[in-house]
């Protein structure tokens, strides 16, 4: 056989194998499905494998760098997780469960300072309840407490009293510390807003108290 007939076989061979190679390849629903089930599962390394395979053929996928950055955090990676959530935030930046699971990503890995100043920068930047609420739970898990208290107080102003999360969130900061009073009186002004709600309920029978109208008192807007 001649070269240039080898050489055009070798290059026909070739093109088959892609061809077939690409074939094979199974479709994107499908690998998202199979993704989606692992992780509901509690599969995360193969729900990690299958997030993988996604990103890799589309890497610009906010959904499917989320779904791995949280197999990561799952399989204890925070630091691969800190990277790929990076990626879905820089994406789309709207989805407050990126965010959720990019700081927890970055404390995981022990980021402190680059956790913070992300934190602060997105209260700054959106001034969110939830934005403050985050920053006033960092604060307190780092040991920051006069940062954490002004951040929950902000998240209590711009609630105006519409809803128990930030009280709640104030209630368990003073817990951490031991300050019965305040969390007592946190739970108060909660159950002012819903005397029904249940965890609030639960929450002061816990501390010994009796709910009801005359245990609860206005909120405080300081």
């Amino acid at each position: 056989m001649d070269a240039p007939r080898r050489i055009a076989l070798s290059l026909l061979a070739a093109g088959l194998a892609t061809l077939s190679a690409c074939n094979q390849q199974r479709p994107i629903h499908a690998i998202r499905a199979a993704a989606e089930a692992a992780y509901d599962k509690g599969d995360y390394e193969l729900a990690r494998a299958e997030y993988e395979q996604l990103v890799e053929r589309y890497p610009g996928d906010p959904t499917a760098r989320y779904g791995l950055g949280m197999s990561c955090l799952k399989t204890s990676d925070p630091m691969k997780a800190r990277e790929q959530l990076a990626i879905a935030y820089e994406v789309d930046p709207t989805r407050d469960e990126v965010i959720d699971a990019y700081c927890l990503a970055l404390y995981e890995a022990k980021e402190q300072d680059t956790l913070m100043t992300f934190l602060r920068r997105l209260s700054l930047e959106r001034g969110q309840i939830n934005d403050f609420l985050r920053l006033g739970t960092y604060s307190a898990w780092i040991g920051n407490a006069d940062e954490a208290v002004s951040a929950f107080k902000t998240a209590k102003r711009l609630d105006a009293g519409k809803s128990t999360r930030p009280l709640i969130a104030i209630a368990d900061f003073y817990a951490s510390v031991n300050d019965r009073p305040n969390q007592v009186k946190s739970l108060r002004q909660a159950l002012s807003i819903d005397l029904r709600d249940a965890e609030v309920n639960r929450r002061i029978r816990d501390l010994g108290e009796i709910p009801g109208p005359s245990f609860a008192m206005p909120v405080e807007l300081e």
